[in-house]
């Protein structure tokens, strides 16, 4: 059958090769195969970080997404939008392209371990979004540990602070406490998938559009938070 066909095809010519041209002799194992009990053609399903090992031909917009990035972080504005059209791969993109190399390799002067991230879905967010927001924040250990310190360790009290950065003049609120959480030379990497659901018939008001909006601003002018958004 064709898959039985593929696998000799290839030993054939790996032993052939091996064979007939010394320079590509070599010691080494042969590359991994993929072991988890799923396909690794993920179809509309959006590849994760732990399928990077099969997520492939995306480099070139990687590296530009991860360019875009550190400029706008060395602007004070870390945020960054991605448009495309829906099933493209911009979830992808961002979960098994910018996410892996981030804790790999690191960027902006952050080494590669001190990267953390998290992905907010706006559509299902629930009770609200600013409470959503600050659950999402305070579900990486690195945000939770500091922001308890600063009074703000519950979901109400961070979504409180949040809901009081409509003002730009105000983000120190946010800057001060999440400076204090998250160590000078740790970031945290906030994934808004689905951006279109702000503004989705039926969805959050005006007033509510305007909180988060202007709370992932705050987030993005304070040092410590890169925000990426998919639209």
């Amino acid at each position: 059958d064709p898959d039985d066909f593929a696998r000799q095809l290839e030993r054939d010519l790996r032993a052939f090769c091996e064979a007939h041209v010394p320079a590509l002799r070599s010691d080494a194992p042969e590359p991994g195969s993929w072991t988890r009990d799923e396909s690794p053609f993920r179809g509309l399903l959006a590849f994760r970080p732990e399928h990077a090992p099969v997520f492939f031909g995306r480099r070139a917009a990687r590296e530009r997404l991860l360019a875009q990035c550190e400029r706008q972080a060395a602007a004070g504005r870390a945020f960054v939008l991605i448009l495309g059209q829906s099933g493209c791969g911009k979830s992808s993109l961002v979960q098994a392209g910018l996410v892996p190399w981030l804790r790999s390799v690191g960027a902006g002067g952050i080494a590669a371990g001190c990267w953390h991230w998290a992905r907010l879905q706006p559509g299902a967010a629930g009770d609200g979004l600013l409470p959503a927001l600050a659950a999402t924040l305070l579900g990486l250990e690195v945000v939770r540990s500091g922001l308890s310190d600063s009074g703000y360790g519950a979901a109400a009290d961070l979504a409180d602070l949040l809901h009081r950065l409509a003002d730009p003049s105000d983000h120190a609120l946010l800057h001060r406490p999440l400076r204090a959480a998250v160590a000078q030379d740790a970031r945290v990497l906030l994934f808004i998938d689905q951006f279109e659901e702000l503004f989705a018939p039926g969805g959050p008001d005006a007033a509510a559009q305007t909180a988060f909006v202007a709370a992932l601003a705050a987030l993005a002018a304070s040092e410590r938070v890169w925000v990426v958004a998919t639209l």
